[in-house]
């Protein structure tokens, strides 16, 4: 109804969060739910615990936008079932769980300090299933410090592409991309 909820602690959750606007103060809470929907807004996630915030499912829509972690750490997300991208997710932390992780057509997966790869125990998307990139997805890379690759799971074409590096960091491409 346009309000606004302040809610601190851990949310336990039955059923679904729906968020139609955005989720502030992230170092307040960690999410145990079924499935967490953005759906319009920026929300953060980067709580200092070391707990994961755990779902079964995780749904970015196409206006949403979830920043999980940041450049300092924080904690991650843990998805046991499905991880589907349609808007933008920013990834500072990896992303665990046994789940499956989709970045649709159109949408953004912008990784700081980090690749990401197809599988394994490597890059920021580190859960055990599926992992599909589209190729007509936007892909940013934001390094602050060190040296780092893109990642197999870099599609060979992209709908953008865009490496920002730190005065004192380096992302290499892994393979060749076609920006088209």
């Amino acid at each position: 109804d346009g309000e606004t909820m302040s809610l601190t602690a851990i949310w336990i959750v039955a059923g679904e969060i729906r968020v139609y606007g955005s989720l502030q103060n992230p170092d307040w809470y960690r999410y145990q739910a079924k499935t967490l929907s953005i759906y319009s807004g920026i929300s953060y996630m980067h709580s200092t615990s070391s707990t994961p915030s755990k779902v079964e499912n995780l749904f970015i829509g196409l206006s949403g936008q979830l920043y999980l972690g940041n450049a300092y750490g924080g904690n991650s997300i843990q998805v046991d079932s499905t991880c589907v991208v349609d808007g933008a997710l920013v990834i500072a932390h990896p992303m665990v769980g046994t789940g499956n992780f989709y970045l649709n057509n159109g949408g953004t997966l912008q990784t700081v300090n980090g690749e990401i790869s197809i599988s394994g125990n490597t890059g920021n998307i580190r859960i055990s299933g599926i992992r599909q990139y589209s190729k007509q997805a936007n892909y940013k890379y934001i390094s602050s410090v060190g040296t780092y690759t893109t990642g197999n799971g870099l599609p060979d074409s992209v709908a953008s592409l865009t490496i920002d590096n730190a005065e004192n960091s380096k992302t290499s491409l892994t393979s060749s991309v076609i920006v088209v």
